[in-house]
């Protein structure tokens, strides 16, 4: 989806920070009158051409100086303030490529040979952001084009193809900088992994732990359904009337202690799901249980 528009300060950063329509999304902004700042949380992944304005970006108490050699490449879940300089009046501009990790999974599945450069795991590609210099083919034909792209009227697998064109080019300038990518996927699957399994029986919803991986729920749900394969909701009710049922065996659970134990609000609602889950009520489980 390619998009040309015109934002004051909180529309901006709401731009920065809404869900992805696709997989991939080209958007130029221009702010309708000078602002000093613009802070953002990224529910996606994000390669940020200041054009005109933006001079630097404050982020994990680190200042980045923006300038016409430079742009940032920032992970989903990163926290940045971008400021602009106090003396220039002009309205703030710029160019953003912001993707998934699917189609990151994608682009190094189609390219395997990027993935034989040796692993860096220094800071620099542990941090949730990459300060990278333009190429020539970024100054000359790929930034015009895609402020030419925003401004007019194309198909939206362009941005698919504009995306591909970049890591084409920034692996072929900077080979080791594939492994930052690689840390992206590692590092998103390892939090929401970690965040799942420290609350799988407690009485959490789905939002709170979608807020806790710096995600919107949606997103959330997206990565969730990618690494274990079913929706959180299918996982968690498994996960609990499968542990339910291992409680229930021993013989100093009694099911009105087993809903605490399982994260449920009542033993209503414990006793409601586990027949609709096993076809029985947990009483009716444990003494077939302990009949045989």
């Amino acid at each position: 989806m390619m998009e040309d528009r015109v934002f004051n300060s909180i529309e901006t950063a709401r731009c920065l920070t809404n869900d992805l329509v696709n997989d991939a999304q080209i958007v130029h902004f221009q702010t309708q009158r000078p602002i000093s700042k613009i802070k953002a949380v990224l529910n996606y992944n994000m390669i940020f051409f200041p054009i005109k304005g933006i001079k630097k970006v404050i982020i994990k108490r680190n200042t980045i100086a923006l300038n016409s050699s430079n742009y940032m490449i920032f992970s989903t879940g990163a926290q940045f303030i971008c400021e602009t300089s106090s003396k220039e009046k002009n309205p703030i501009e710029g160019v953003c490529i912001m993707f998934n990790n699917k189609i990151l999974n994608d682009f190094l599945l189609k390219y395997p040979d990027f993935l034989k450069v040796k692993n860096n795991r220094t800071v620099r590609y542990l941090e949730s952001y990459l300060e990278c210099k333009k190429s020539d083919f970024i100054n000359s034909c790929f930034l015009p084009s895609l402020q030419y792209i925003t401004h007019g009227k194309a198909p939206d697998n362009i941005c698919l193809v504009k995306f591909e064109e970049f890591m084409l080019d920034l692996f072929s300038q900077n080979p080791d900088t594939i492994n930052w990518f690689i840390n992206i996927i590692c590092r998103q699957k390892s939090i929401i992994h970690q965040i799942v399994e420290n609350n799988i029986y407690k009485n959490i919803s789905i939002a709170s732990m979608a807020s806790m991986c710096n995600l919107s729920l949606s997103t959330f749900k997206r990565h969730f359904i990618q690494i274990y394969g079913i929706s959180p909701k299918k996982y968690f009710l498994k996960h609990k009337m499968d542990k339910a049922v291992v409680l229930l065996q021993t013989k100093s659970k009694e099911h009105i202690k087993v809903y605490d134990f399982l994260g449920f609000n009542t033993n209503e609602s414990f006793i409601k799901s586990f027949k609709k889950y096993h076809g029985i009520t947990p009483s009716e489980y444990k003494k077939s249980y302990l009949l045989n």
